[in-house]
C-alpha cells in the first residue's frame, strides 16, 4: 500500500482517534501536490476544518503553514462549518 493510501485510510477511519486522523491529514497536505487537491473529499475537508478550529491558538500558525496546500481548497467550506464568531481570524 502506498504512503498516501495509508494516510488516507487513517484520515477516513472514523473509529480512529481524532488526533491520529488530523495528523494523517496534515501529512497528506504536506505530501500530496496541490494539483491533486481534488482528492480531498467533502468529509475530509469537514473533518480537518472542524479539527483546525479547535486547535490551540498557539499552534495555529504552524498548523496553517502545514495545511497550506489544502487551505484554499477548504477555506470556503470552513465558513459553513462554524459560525463567523468561531472562525479563526485568517478565515474571516
Amino acid at each position: 500500500m502506498e504512503l498516501t493510501e495509508k494516510l488516507r485510510a487513517i484520515l477516513r477511519d472514523e473509529k480512529a482517534e481524532a488526533k491520529s486522523r488530523f495528523r494523517a491529514a496534515a501529512a497528506l497536505a504536506d505530501y500530496v501536490p496541490e494539483s491533486e487537491a481534488a482528492s480531498w473529499t467533502e468529509q475530509d475537508v469537514q473533518f480537518v476544518a472542524g479539527q483546525l478550529v479547535v486547535q490551540n491558538s498557539e499552534f495555529q500558525p504552524l498548523l496553517r503553514e502545514n495545511l497550506k496546500p489544502m487551505v484554499m481548497f477548504m477555506s470556503g467550506r470552513m465558513i459553513g462549518t462554524v459560525t463567523m464568531r468561531e472562525q479563526p481570524l485568517w478565515i474571516r
